[in-house]
């Protein structure tokens, strides 16, 4: 997935056209200049720090890509020393994971909101409105989508943040609108539980998504790899393999 290229933001740091040069101001050499690092947190707002580390760890990926995240980067973007990373994230693979659980979740909590707002459609509205946003994330966010994939997973970090997978927020938005939908008499392809216990239609539809999205991204042709053309795919599988209720 192409990296969408640095915003390179410089500011103008040449000396104004109305300043007097140093050397006519006896006072101009002495005068502090303003620090542009960070204040320290009072005792207590370790959180604090942790979160804006999180935040300037997006930001760096969202703007350079996967590969530039390391614990230097993140630190000169959130103006700390790096030493101040490390009792929040030991290691980068530390800050990648957790950055990993919060974009699934983002992922999962962005199909559940379309899932409502299509509640009065009825349920295969419902599972389209979440495959729908998946695909709409996944081409908006490339890079964001593209480290959910490129990361091995540590299981020990992933469970202590509360998940057994990191997948599980997205695969249980959709595990509901499948079951949903069956509770309302649709058909599906497929009926039975894979050896390690998933519902066989949700990983279905979940690979029937990632796989259109990776399609497009390595393909890069001009009218395969059109959002529109994801989207009308992704639909078309689904109608295709579910059946309304029998009357």
């Amino acid at each position: 997935m192409e990296t969408p290229s640095p915003d390179h933001r410089l500011g103008d740091r040449r000396q104004g056209a109305g300043s007097a040069p140093a050397g006519d101001n006896p006072d101009a050499t002495n005068k502090p200049r303003p620090s542009r690092r960070r204040s320290r947190n009072r005792r207590g707002e370790g959180a604090l720090l942790r979160g804006e580390l999180l935040e300037a760890a997006h930001r760096v990926l969202e703007r350079d890509g996967h590969r530039a995240l390391s614990l230097r980067a993140v630190a000169r973007e959130a103006s700390v020393t790096t030493p101040a990373i490390y009792p929040h994230f030991e290691d980068r693979q530390a800050l990648v994971s957790q950055l990993v659980v919060d974009i699934w979740k983002e992922l999962g909590a962005t199909m559940s909101v379309a899932e409502e707002r299509a509640e009065a459609e009825g349920p295969l509205a419902q599972l389209e409105a979440q495959l729908a946003a998946y695909v709409e994330f996944a081409y908006s966010s490339p890079t964001r989508y593209e480290l959910l994939f490129l990361t091995s997973a540590d299981v020990e970090r992933i469970r202590g943040m509360g998940l057994e997978s990191t997948t599980e927020p997205v695969y249980e938005a959709l595990e509901r609108a499948v079951l949903r939908c069956k509770e309302h008499g649709y058909q599906f392809p497929v009926s039975f539980v894979d050896a390690g216990g998933a519902e066989a239609n949700t990983v279905l539809f979940f690979v029937v998504a990632h796989g259109r999205v990776a399609l497009a991204t390595a393909a890069l042709h001009d009218t395969f790899s059109l959002p529109q053309a994801i989207h009308a795919f992704v639909r078309t599988v689904v109608r295709s393999l579910v059946h309304p209720p029998a009357d």
